[in-house]
């Protein structure tokens, strides 16, 4: 009877030990997307609040970084192995510079250049003036954290593998 139980409990942990990662890794990804419902990165049981909109174009009262939800939606489990357990945006161009911050360079559009000239005539705000007119846009994204260590996530982490170790000796 007891050589039976200690067989059904390596069982259960060599189960445990190939689903493991992807669990995790699915924790870290629910951790990241709860972080656009909090508007701010937490890390030592404190909101790390994201800098808010100096220029809003229309989006006045909207959630950060939700415009369509795509960047939020991306959030996935891209390699998952028993050393390793990486998360990320998949194909998200954009959500590197709004996790880490930076700069983007780029030639004004036709597009961009009709857009702008349409929202300073319908406001008279000399901003979009000055960037109809403009040939280059130097855009600073400020950093807006969603995706990274955390000791909040290493708890949560711990947590769930205590749980999954505890469900192998029911």
């Amino acid at each position: 009877m007891a050589k039976n139980k200690i067989k059904e409990i390596q069982r259960k942990y060599n189960h445990l030990k190939r689903r493991l990662p992807r669990t995790i890794g699915q924790v870290a990804v629910n951790f990241s997307k709860d972080n656009f419902r909090r508007q701010g990165f937490l890390d030592g049981g404190r909101v790390n609040k994201w800098k808010k909109r100096k220029f809003s174009g229309g989006n006045e009262g909207k959630a950060l970084l939700t415009q369509s939800g795509k960047l939020k939606k991306s959030i996935a489990i891209i390699r998952a192995s028993p050393s390793e357990i990486v998360i990320g945006t998949k194909g998200i161009p954009y959500g590197r510079i709004h996790n880490e911050g930076g700069q983007i360079n780029q030639k004004v559009t036709n597009k961009q250049r009709a857009f702008f000239w349409a929202k300073y005539k319908a406001s008279g705000n000399e901003l979009y003036k000055r960037m109809a007119m403009s040939t280059k846009l130097e855009i600073r994204i400020p950093r807006r954290k969603f995706i990274g260590n955390s000791t909040d996530l290493q708890q949560q982490m711990a947590r769930k593998i205590k749980l999954e170790l505890l469900k192998i000796f029911k």
